[in-house]
C-alpha cells in the first residue's frame, strides 16, 4: 500500500512539475506547512482536547489564504493528472519496480520540499491524529471534519 500511495503522490508532483514546477513546489511546501502545523498542535495538546481543537480552529482561521490556496492548487492539480491517474488507476503494489518508482521520484520538481517532505508530513500528522483519536475520540472527529471540509479533495482529515 505504501508503495501504490508514493506512486500516486509521484504522478501528482510530476504531472504537476510539466505543467507548473513553480506551482508544483508551491503546492509541495504548502502541504508540508499545513501537515507540520497541525501535527505539532495535536502533539502539543494530546493531553488537553479542548484546547486542541480550539487550537487547530484558531490555525484554521489564521490560514485561511494558504488553505484556499492549498485547495485551488489541489483542484488545478486534479484536472491536469486525469489521464494519468486513469491510466494507473487499476496499478496494485509490486507492478512496479523500485528502478522505476525512482525514476518517478528523479522527475519531482526540487525546492522548496520534496514527496518525500509531504509524505512525512503527512505520515506525522495522521499518526498524530491516530494518537489523539485514541485517547479524545470525539474532539479527533471534530478536527478530523474540519480538515475534510475545507479541504475535501485532499483528504487530509482522513487516517
Amino acid at each position: 500500500m505504501k508503495k501504490l500511495a508514493f506512486v500516486l503522490t509521484a504522478i501528482v508532483i510530476t504531472s504537476m512539475s510539466f505543467s507548473s514546477v513553480s506551482r508544483a513546489e508551491s503546492l509541495v511546501s504548502m502541504t508540508d506547512k499545513f501537515y507540520n502545523a497541525l501535527t505539532e498542535i495535536i502533539e502539543r495538546n494530546i493531553s488537553n482536547p479542548k484546547n486542541c481543537v480550539q487550537k487547530v480552529n484558531s490555525f484554521y482561521k489564521k490560514n485561511k489564504v494558504l488553505i484556499a490556496r492549498i485547495r485551488s492548487e489541489t483542484e488545478k492539480a486534479m484536472k491536469e493528472m486525469a489521464p494519468l491517474i486513469e491510466k494507473y488507476k487499476n496499478l496494485s503494489n509490486g507492478q512496479m519496480s523500485q528502478a522505476e518508482l525512482d525514476k518517478l521520484q528523479a522527475q519531482m520538481p526540487k525546492g522548496q520540499g520534496s514527496f518525500q517532505d509531504v509524505s512525512d508530513a503527512s505520515q506525522r500528522y495522521g499518526k498524530a491524529l491516530q494518537s489523539f483519536t485514541e485517547k479524545h475520540p470525539m474532539d479527533a472527529a471534530k478536527i478530523a471534519m474540519k480538515a475534510m471540509e475545507l479541504l475535501p479533495d485532499t483528504a487530509m482529515g482522513v487516517y
